[in-house]
């Protein structure tokens, strides 16, 4: 009898394991596409869409395409090189990527989860007022993007959220930046916001920080006052021209671009 009953109970237990695999729900990804890199368990883990639905357009919604999915990779050829490319050009002057970087700008590593990747692409290649043209190869940009994603997905880094109250009334009149070296600059500024308009010489912000480009020379808090009034006697080769400008003044934008 206790044989018996011990058949019962393996027949029952197999049964139900059966109709549990058999109900749970499938993964259509593999009905089209070869699987790939199972320790993620997931698709979706990588690429987002719906993995649940057989319908492309559904299973496709927000789908992160394959050359964006490296990002899950931290040792990766293309994030290695995307990293480069986003210190070169000074990304982190502004932004916050994988915890590094300035709040001039959106800290990129709290971008939601479902953004697009459509819009992150047009972001770089159309910047908005105050961000340089980096004029980024599509190849460039798909590197970029695969850091930002790794940002904001697989970074452990927590960030501290900073507010600040930016008043821009009556700038135009007041502002020395902007009477100084708005014609030839833009700058975003944690006080002020976005100042200048000119688009001949680098974009200033975050001048003062690790995350500037780096150059042959630098321009500090102590050489400011030097450069602009005389910026051949630092680099000889320089097109900017001598800026009449008083000591208050130029204490002023240290402490403009510092803040």
């Amino acid at each position: 009898m206790a044989v018996k009953d011990l058949m019962i109970f393996f027949i029952i237990f197999f049964v139900s394991v059966v109709d549990i695999r058999s109900s749970s729900p499938k993964n259509h990804c593999l009905d089209c596409h070869v699987g790939h890199y199972f320790s993620y368990k997931s698709c979706r883990s990588c690429h987002r869409g719906i993995d649940k639905s057989s319908r492309k357009e559904i299973a496709h919604y927000g789908l992160i395409p394959g050359r964006y999915a490296y990002f899950r990779f931290e040792k990766s050829e293309i994030l290695k090189q995307g990293n480069k490319l986003i210190h070169m050009a000074g990304c982190l002057r502004c932004h916050r990527i994988s915890g590094k970087g300035n709040f001039l700008a959106t800290p990129l590593d709290l971008l939601p989860g479902d953004i697009e990747i459509t819009k992150l692409v047009d972001f770089i290649k159309n910047p908005p007022m105050y961000m340089p043209e980096f004029k980024f190869r599509d190849d460039q940009i798909v590197k970029i993007i695969n850091v930002i994603l790794r940002g904001i997905f697989c970074s452990t880094k927590m960030h501290k959220r900073e507010y600040y109250y930016v008043h821009f009334e009556s700038f135009e009149k007041k502002d020395i930046f902007s009477l100084r070296c708005g014609m030839c600059h833009k700058i975003l500024t944690k006080t002020r916001g976005g100042l200048g308009k000119g688009n001949i010489g680098p974009n200033l912000s975050g001048l003062f920080t690790q995350f500037y480009p780096k150059k042959s020379y630098k321009i500090s808090e102590t050489n400011l006052g030097d450069w602009l009034k005389n910026p051949r006697s630092i680099k000889e080769l320089t097109l900017m021209p001598p800026v009449e400008i008083s000591p208050q003044e130029v204490n002023y934008l240290i402490k403009l671009i510092k803040n």
